[in-house]
């Protein structure tokens, strides 16, 4: 039995290294006013063709259920935005690639109420390896 569980656990990890599984994720959350606003800088390393984001939001008890959240991303001449289209569920906005070594993202939501939000992210090179990321907030609203 023993052996069967070390050959699992070696298993998974040669698999996860073979794979190159990094995900980056960054929590965050919006105030009352309609127009709060945070902005992230995402930062890839040296080799980094494109950048995978997606997110997903949910809503502190008395918010409005119709609230909803968005996402711009901002990557160097592409610019996409994204919204989650339940954001009182617990499922994330469809994912987007973006060409780009880095990219700026804002995060913002249709009218006033308290929203929270998970983003997901990763920067990859040209082969879709997954590179060094790194994250700034720039404004916290």
């Amino acid at each position: 039995m023993k052996k069967l569980q070390c050959f699992t656990l070696f298993f998974i990890i040669s698999l996860s290294a073979t794979l190159n599984i990094e995900a980056h994720e960054q929590s965050g959350s919006l105030g009352d006013v309609a127009s709060s606003t945070d902005i992230y800088a995402v930062i890839c390393e040296e080799g980094s063709t494109k950048v995978y984001f997606d997110f997903y939001g949910s809503l502190p008890k008395g918010s409005p259920t119709d609230l909803i959240i968005s996402a711009q991303i901002l990557g160097g001449q592409n610019t996409l935005t994204i919204t989650d289209p339940n954001s009182s569920d617990t499922l994330p906005s469809r994912g987007e690639e973006i060409q780009s070594d880095g990219l700026i993202l804002l995060v913002n939501k249709n009218k006033a109420g308290k929203a929270n939000f998970v983003l997901n992210y990763h920067c990859q090179n040209a082969l879709g390896d997954h590179t060094g990321t790194e994250i700034s907030q720039i404004q916290n609203q």
